[in-house]
């Protein structure tokens, strides 16, 4: 019997022996699986992020050449509409068929520059602007119209004055609402 003993205890002990080096074998086949995965994942993450990152800097590089456009545009319109601005005031203050022929030209000119540079200016005050200048065209008009008025028909020639008054001072309103958006536009906010 203590053979019997000796041999099963001898086996267990072997069979101990055997799973334990296996066990062990295990684990480091396992390890060195998973290192050769991490590997391949970490190469695999460090590609796709490169891969984004050269996006991303195009996108930026789009996104900054489009804003420092549409930074010049919004200068030059700018400039524009400032030029109306002086080119209205001096008719107002002072008529003459020359000076309406002046702020015409002036409001076709701002109206062409608006027109071409209307990818790079933002909707709502394309549209403002579009309104502003047809408003400011009824201006010029009224202005025209004043001289076929006989002055007895002070009622008449009133009216046409407090619509161009009212023009003028929309005009001056929409000029400083754009102005107040340049500002908050160049600083940021």
């Amino acid at each position: 019997m203590d053979i019997f003993w000796a041999i099963i205890t001898g086996a267990g002990g072997a069979t101990i022996i055997i799973f334990g080096f296996s066990t062990w074998l295990g684990k480091v086949w396992a390890s060195r699986i998973l290192e050769k995965e991490k590997f391949q994942y970490a190469k695999e993450l460090e590609e796709i992020k490169r891969k984004y990152e050269i996006e991303v800097a195009s996108v930026k590089t789009v996104l900054l050449r489009y804003s420092e456009k549409q930074f010049d545009i919004y200068g030059e319109l700018w400039v524009s509409l400032c030029d109306l601005k002086k080119s209205m005031d001096d008719l107002w203050t002072d008529y003459s068929v020359q000076k309406v022929r002046d702020f015409s030209s002036q409001i076709n000119q701002s109206n062409f520059y608006l027109q071409k540079s209307s990818l790079f200016i933002d909707d709502i005050h394309l549209n403002t602007i579009k309104e502003a200048l047809y408003q400011l065209d009824e201006f010029a008009h009224g202005k025209g119209e004043l001289t076929n008025i006989p002055s007895r028909q002070t009622a008449e020639r009133k009216n046409i004055i407090d619509n161009n008054r009212y023009r003028k001072q929309e005009y001056d309103n929409m000029l400083d609402n754009i102005r107040s958006y340049f500002i908050s536009k160049i600083s940021g906010a």
